[in-house]
């Protein structure tokens, strides 16, 4: 809203007794319209939906309505609608008018807020018809910018996992970083969410190459794993190959070695060796002494680990299409030339068919580069 389109009340409000003006304005504004500001200063300056406020308004069991709330806003040049059932509000007129509520006024607003929340979990999960427009993305980030209970806590993962999705990490990570804090305080550090959120935390931090602070977090999770689980537990396990994974990224090779080599032998105890978490424990620690220059041992494993994928997938499964091609690259580290020739034409060369049927994007990137390899080599 420009100055010059004020009502004078609303301009006096920042020349004048502002307890007064205030008096004043809630009296022109009615129930309704006051209602639609004190619900705006609790939301992100940001247009708000008329769907979501008539519903808010439904559910707060107060007689109030949406559309007469807007149009005495809009006459007091509070409120425009910018599209058709989305109106821009005066959020600082907003703010000034919510400051001066009594203790029971401030109860109903927050009310208000609490039912916006509960709007949006039922909109991200499908529960109501109610598309979500890029405000209302603004809206959810200011309404779990601190979470003080669960509904608040469950829109915010929604947040962090549409941000991860979306290739926003860094709001991914600040979100997790919430979400964790509220779950240790409210349900203790050792509770299986509490060990979620840290864990997606971390991959976030990982993401974002804050190797640091990722590791910082991953060895938390092994100490209360290690604790709670025991040692041999699955989900200790997938905390030690996070750990590792995450010091193979950071450089630390030999320290991802003994962690990733713990992982190996233990599945091979509990799950056997030809059993898929086994295989990618097995690739994984190959990759590692392949990192540290141990080809030969790198080399039997994945010869192995493709056998093993062989035997159990066809030869157009993603699995042994990844098996093939880290074994080539470990031959081509070797210059044995003849053993990446039979391997390329037993077990990749289907993917330059151009009717060739590709089952995950990780083929279609190895088809790309194997292609380039070829390209290199004619």
């Amino acid at each position: 809203m420009t100055e010059s389109t004020r009502d004078h009340n609303v301009t006096a409000l920042y020349t004048e007794d502002q307890a007064q003006v205030l008096q004043e304005l809630s009296g022109q504004l009615g129930e309704s319209g006051s209602a639609v500001l004190y619900l705006a200063a609790q939301m992100a300056a940001a247009p708000l939906q008329e769907q979501l406020v008539s519903w808010i308004f439904e559910q707060s069991g107060q007689d109030i309505a949406a559309e007469e709330g807007f149009a005495v806003c809009a006459k007091l040049h509070l409120a425009e609608e910018v599209e058709p059932g989305i109106w821009s509000i005066d959020c600082e007129v907003a703010s000034h008018l919510a400051s001066s509520l009594t203790e029971t006024a401030q109860e109903k607003a927050l009310q208000l807020r609490q039912i916006a929340v509960q709007f949006f979990n039922l909109s991200v999960d499908g529960h109501i018809q109610a598309p979500l427009i890029a405000s209302d993305l603004e809206h959810i980030r200011f309404l779990t910018s601190q979470v003080t209970n669960e509904v608040e806590c469950d829109l915010l993962i929604w947040l962090a996992d549409f941000a991860y999705k979306n290739n926003d990490t860094a709001t991914s990570a600040q979100s997790w970083q919430t979400i964790y804090q509220y779950l240790s305080e409210t349900f203790g550090e050792e509770h299986e969410n509490t060990l979620i959120a840290m864990n997606n935390l971390a991959e976030n931090l990982r993401a974002l190459g804050h190797y640091d602070e990722a590791l910082a977090l991953y060895k938390d999770q092994l100490d209360i794993c290690n604790r709670v689980f025991g040692e041999d537990n699955v989900s200790t396990l997938t905390s030690v190959q996070n750990l590792a994974s995450v010091l193979r990224e950071s450089g630390d090779l030999l320290a991802a070695r003994d962690f990733e080599l713990r992982v190996l032998e233990q599945r091979k105890v509990s799950l056997g060796e030809d059993h898929p978490d086994t295989l990618v424990s097995m690739n994984n620690y190959a990759s590692t002494l392949k990192g540290l220059g141990d080809l030969d041992q790198a080399r039997a494993i994945q010869q192995k680990v493709l056998i093993k994928q062989k035997a159990y997938h066809r030869i157009e499964d993603p699995e042994v299409t990844e098996a093939a091609w880290n074994l080539i690259q470990t031959f081509l580290l070797q210059d044995d030339y003849d053993a990446t020739q039979d391997v390329l034409f037993d077990d990749l060369f289907w993917l330059m068919d151009d009717n060739a049927v590709l089952q995950s994007h990780s083929q279609a990137k190895i088809k790309d580069m194997l292609m380039e390899l070829l390209n290199q080599k004619a």
